[in-house]
């Protein structure tokens, strides 16, 4: 393997998957928008998730990050609650990197899913310090 190659390899994380259980609070905790924009699943998911939970209460409920590669080989993490896609991070054009690097580096250890005042899902993520 050249140098080349080993400066424009690829990298892939340590874990394809992560589960938490919702964290309680979310001090200390960064946060990140939910995309779920002409993603139909996503939609009728937490469509679903609102009917049955008003409060949008996630206390004791399993948060899934996933990672994927999109048809565009764009990288992104898939965010599941309670086994439902909710939407995608997407970690093109250089977005997220401190967040591709706490997963990819598995240094994530807690997440929290909370809706914003306009009832769009955010994600809180507590990435532990190296």
């Amino acid at each position: 393997m050249g140098l080349l190659d080993l400066i424009f390899q690829k990298k892939t994380p340590v874990n394809q998957s992560m589960e938490f259980i919702q964290a309680r609070n979310f001090r200390g905790f960064k946060r990140y928008k939910i995309s779920n924009y002409d993603y139909p699943e996503a939609q009728e998911n937490i469509q679903k998730i609102r009917a049955v939970n008003p409060k949008m209460d996630f206390n004791g409920c399993i948060i899934k990050l996933d990672y994927i590669t999109c048809s565009n080989n764009t990288d992104a993490l898939a965010i599941f609650l309670a086994d439902l896609r909710i939407g995608t991070i997407f970690f093109g054009e250089n977005n997220f990197k401190e967040l591709k690097n706490a997963f990819y580096n598995n240094k994530i250890s807690a997440a929290c899913v909370r809706p914003d005042d306009l009832g769009e899902l955010n994600i809180f993520i507590q990435i532990d310090e190296e």
